[in-house]
C-alpha cells in the first residue's frame, strides 16, 4: 500500500513537472493545470476562454495587437482564470505592463491583492526559473524587479490612471456592478467616455484588448465595439439543449431554479449572455425610419402609459406626433419607480410636451 501511494505520489509529481515545463514554453492551459489542477479539471466548456486568452499570448508573442470579449455566467471562474492570464503573462514577460480596471476600486484591489499573492510565490518563481520579486506600493501598483515601469495597474470607472502606460494587455472585467448601472443611459455615458479616454489613453506599442462582462446591452463597451473584435466568446448558462454549461459551475437544475426565480432581463443578460435591448425588442434598429427635427406640423400629439407600481414590472409611456400614417417618437418614459414618483412625472412631462391625447 505504501509502494502503491509513493508511485501515485511521483506519477503527479512527473505530471506537474511537464506542466510547469509547457507552461514556460507559453502553454496557458499548462499553467492553469499546473497552478490549479482541481480548478479546472472538468471544466471543459471553458476551453474556448482558455483557447481565446492563449490566441492573445501568441498574438503578442509575433508582435500583434488583438482585441477580444469574453462573456460567461457568474462564477464561472472568468475573474480568476484572467487573473492568472495576468501572471502568466507576467512570467514570460516580466519587463512588461498590464493594465486591469473594473466597476469599482475595491474590486480592482482585490484583483490586484490576488495578483500579488500568486506572484509572492515559490510556486510561480519556480514555473518561470526566474528570482523575480515583486514591490507593492500604497496605489496597489505592483512592480516587478525586472520591470521598465509599473508591472500591474489600474484602477475603478472613473479612477485616476494617469502617468501610467500598459504595453502587454489592458483589461476590462465586468464595468458595471449591477443591472441599474447598466441600463443608465447617464452611467454608460460614464463608462464609455472614461474608456475612451482614461483607458485607451494608457496603452502603448502592441498592447492587446481583452474586454470581459455581462452583454447587458448593444450600447455597453463590448457591444458598441462588436466590429472591432478579433474573437468575441459568448457562453450561456443553459445550452441549446437547455442543459448547464458546466456541472462543476452549477447543475441544471440550479439554474432552472434561478430562471423560474429571477428577474427575467437578469437571467437573459447576467446568464445567458442576451442583451437586454435584443432580448425584448420588437423591431431590429435597421427596420426603422429616423428623422433629424421634430414635424413642424402635425395632426395631434399623443401618449400611452403602461403603468407600473411594483415588483420588477416597469412603466413605459412612448409620445409620439402623428403626420398622416407616421407616428413621430420624440420622448419616453421609463422607469420602475413607484406610483409615488411616476405620477407627478407623467403629469409634468405631459404638460411640457403639450400631449393632446393620452391613454
Amino acid at each position: 500500500m505504501k509502494k502503491k501511494r509513493e508511485n501515485l505520489e511521483q506519477a503527479i509529481k512527473a505530471k506537474i513537472e511537464i506542466w510547469r515545463r509547457r507552461a514556460k514554453e507559453g502553454n496557458f492551459k499548462s499553467f492553469l493545470f499546473y497552478w490549479d489542477v482541481k480548478f479546472f479539471s472538468g471544466r471543459d466548456a471553458l476551453n474556448e476562454v482558455i483557447d481565446t486568452l492563449q490566441y492573445v499570448h501568441d498574438e503578442f508573442k509575433k508582435g500583434h495587437s488583438v482585441r477580444v470579449a469574453i462573456s460567461l455566467p457568474p462564477r464561472a471562474g472568468k475573474s480568476y482564470m484572467v487573473s492568472l492570464f495576468c501572471c502568466f503573462m507576467l512570467g514570460l514577460f516580466p519587463e512588461k505592463s498590464i493594465m486591469r480596471n473594473s466597476a469599482t476600486s475595491s474590486l480592482y484591489r482585490k484583483f490586484s491583492k490576488d495578483i500579488g499573492e500568486i506572484i509572492n510565490t515559490e510556486k510561480w518563481r519556480k514555473c518561470f526559473e526566474n528570482n523575480i520579486f515583486l514591490k507593492i506600493n500604497n496605489s496597489e501598483k505592483l512592480v516587478l524587479d525586472s520591470a521598465v515601469d509599473v508591472s500591474y495597474f489600474g484602477n475603478g470607472v472613473g479612477g485616476n490612471i494617469i502617468g501610467m502606460g500598459s504595453s502587454m494587455l489592458a483589461i476590462t472585467d465586468d464595468l458595471f456592478s449591477n443591472m441599474t448601472d447598466a441600463l443608465s443611459g447617464t452611467y454608460n455615458d460614464k463608462v464609455i467616455s472614461w474608456d475612451d479616454s482614461a483607458m485607451r489613453s494608457r496603452v502603448e506599442g502592441n498592447c492587446c484588448r481583452i474586454d470581459i462582462g455581462t452583454r447587458w446591452t448593444k450600447t455597453d463597451v463590448i457591444g458598441r465595439n462588436e466590429d472591432k473584435y478579433d474573437k468575441i466568446i459568448k457562453i450561456p448558462a443553459l445550452n441549446e439543449k437547455g442543459e448547464t454549461f458546466c456541472s462543476k459551475v452549477h447543475t441544471t437544475a440550479f439554474y432552472l431554479k434561478e430562471r423560474s426565480e429571477i428577474d427575467s432581463m437578469t437571467w437573459s443578460a447576467e446568464y445567458m449572455q442576451e442583451p437586454i435591448d435584443i432580448k425584448g425588442q420588437l423591431f431590429k434598429a435597421d427596420e426603422l425610419l429616423y428623422y433629424d427635427d421634430d414635424p413642424d406640423e402635425f395632426e395631434s400629439n399623443l401618449s400611452i402609459c403602461d403603468t407600473a407600481d411594483t415588483g420588477t414590472d416597469y412603466l413605459s409611456s412612448p409620445m409620439v406626433k402623428k403626420v398622416g400614417t407616421l407616428y413621430y417618437l420624440y420622448d419616453v418614459i421609463f422607469t420602475q419607480l413607484n406610483m409615488e414618483f411616476t405620477e407627478p412625472l407623467i403629469a409634468n412631462t405631459y404638460n411640457e410636451n403639450h400631449i393632446d391625447i393620452a391613454r
